[in-house]
């Protein structure tokens, strides 16, 4: 069954935002997290943009912006 919400994620120098959109473009859910430095940083990295992604809901579209 389709829930209707798109994730994005932002990967920052300080910080990681993902938000959850509804249908129209409304925000349905935000959250934050440090962004992930030094040794092992990449694995490091994609555990924290599963949990931001668990943590907004579930979805039917996920994008992720890396510099």
């Amino acid at each position: 069954m389709s829930s209707g919400i798109s994730v994005g994620i932002d990967v920052g120098g300080t910080k990681c935002l993902g938000v959850a959109l509804d249908a129209n473009g409304d925000i349905v859910a935000e959250e934050r997290r440090p962004t992930p430095r030094g040794d092992g940083s990449i694995p490091r990295l994609i555990d924290t943009l599963a949990e931001l992604a668990d943590s907004l809901g579930p979805y039917d579209a996920l994008g992720v912006g890396v510099p």
